[in-house]
């Protein structure tokens, strides 16, 4: 599959929509659409907290791109202060990079993935108002 975004590249709403439907990611898309208005640009950055010589690394892009991407679409419109979304989000990512693991032949792929799962669940919650944090997309907090 073949998404027209590079690291560094400032996504619209109106873009996020459009990569989240190229990516089959119709309810992501259809939340952006119905708060098109509510939401913010944001600049992807590939694996957030990964050193960008990493993501260069061909087999890691390859496992990681598409995961991370889905996965920051979904960070962008988490429900705010719902914890049980995040956690489904989190837990699917950890599967993509798990499978990835798996394609690629990476040594404990189980490992990599519990890792992965454990830092995003340490590191992207909202508290810590971080531009990948949970519900990083909106404006404001919904109502």
């Amino acid at each position: 599959m073949s998404i027209n975004i590079q690291i560094g590249s400032e996504v619209s709403p109106v873009r996020a929509a459009r990569i989240a439907i190229q990516l089959e990611m119709f309810d992501t898309a259809s939340k952006i659409l119905n708060n098109i208005h509510d939401l913010k640009p944001f600049v992807f950055d590939g694996c957030s907290g990964v050193p960008d010589f990493i993501e260069k690394i061909p087999k890691i892009k390859r496992i990681s791109f598409i995961p991370c991407l889905k996965h920051d679409l979904r960070y962008y419109v988490g429900t705010l202060g719902d914890e049980a979304e995040r956690l489904s989000v989190d837990l699917d990512f950890r599967s993509e990079i798990l499978y990835g693991c798996q394609m690629e032949k990476i040594e404990h792929p189980k490992k990599v993935a519990d890792f992965v799962f454990s830092t995003v669940r340490n590191f992207g919650c909202t508290e810590y108002g971080k531009p990948y944090s949970w519900g990083f997309g909106w404006k404001e907090q919904p109502k």
